[in-house]
């Protein structure tokens, strides 16, 4: 019995030795505090804004939301550039994920030691939105139609590495957004089954590593507007989408609606210029009557400003 004893001990320690060894090997590797990078993210001015609305001018990400970050040394315009020489790699590359409470990045991300070290970080949303081997300096953009899916946000900082170790991104919304907002006149006693298709550019190019958006290479003419409750209930329809910035003029929108009880399609034609910026919002309040639409405002904002109007006032002045 005793020799027994002596034998199923070493076969234990063997097996449990083999087991540690596994779960170490499958453990990601140690990253020392003082040369990891800790990602924070924000949109425009508010602190803790993020990507989804879960109201009017708020923006907050998901749990699960991504972002891919990649970072070099020296001058903004020494970046790598993997997509002419793949051994041109960026010193660091990563997809950032948050899981409610704060970014998880994987690869860990590293800064580099040196006395005045300029680091340089560039980050999008959503992640797959290109890859880090792309041309980042010539990407062409394509609308979906879905002002969710088409919103592009673009983050770019610059400096000597903080003490604390945290990269601070703020992100800015790349293309623009336009917005409608319908009044119907008294003339009509119901209206329903309401659609606005614009002549909006659909294509544009882009550089990423400057944040500019090349507007004389907009082409497409069509993007379609959806339904989205605004906050002041006195609008009869408000619709928004998102373009890629340029400069329109000439036949805008198509408003289909049953009016009355009637089938009605009514096109309206934005005499002056409509500029798309980055990062604003261009809002229309127009004026539905039997046989044509009128101009009442045009506004031009940042993205996350709306204009102060009161619907309740615009429906006494018709």
């Amino acid at each position: 019995m005793k020799n027994r004893k002596y034998i199923i001990m070493p076969m234990l320690l063997a097996l449990l030795s083999v087991a540690t060894s596994c779960e170490q090997e499958e453990l990601p590797p140690a990253v020392p505090d003082s040369d990891a990078v800790e990602v924070t993210a924000t949109i425009g001015d508010a602190q803790d804004t993020r990507v989804s609305q879960p109201e009017d001018n708020k923006y907050v990400f998901d749990a699960d939301d991504q972002i891919h970050i990649v970072g070099w040394t020296g001058n903004w315009d020494e970046y790598n550039k993997p997509w002419s020489d793949p051994t041109d790699t960026w010193w660091n590359d990563a997809v950032s994920t948050y899981n409610g409470y704060k970014w998880k990045t994987e690869p860990y991300m590293r800064w580099q030691n040196g006395d005045g070290l300029q680091h340089n970080f560039l980050a999008w949303w959503p992640e797959g939105f290109v890859k880090s081997d792309q041309d980042l300096t010539e990407i062409e953009i394509t609308l979906t139609g879905d002002y969710k899916k088409d919103d592009i946000l673009l983050a770019r900082w610059t400096g000597e590495r903080p003490a604390d170790n945290t990269l601070p991104l703020r992100f800015n919304h790349l293309l623009s957004r336009f917005d409608v907002h319908l009044f119907f006149r008294n003339e009509y006693t119901t209206y329903s089954d309401i659609s606005i298709e614009t002549k909006l550019k659909n294509t544009v190019k882009c550089n990423l590593m400057t944040g500019e958006v090349d507007a004389k290479s907009a082409t497409g003419d069509y993007v379609r507007m959806q339904a989205r409750q605004h906050p002041d209930d006195n609008y009869h329809w408000s619709g928004t989408c998102i373009t890629v910035p340029h400069e329109f003029n000439g036949e805008l929108l198509t408003i289909k609606f049953t009016g009355n009880g009637e089938e009605k399609t009514i096109n309206y034609e934005h005499t002056g210029q409509l500029t798309f910026r980055s990062g604003q919002r261009t809002t229309l309040y127009l004026i539905v009557s039997k046989e044509k639409v009128e101009l009442r405002d045009v506004f031009v904002t940042d993205w996350e400003t709306a204009p102060d109007i009161d619907g309740g006032e615009a429906e006494e002045e018709i």
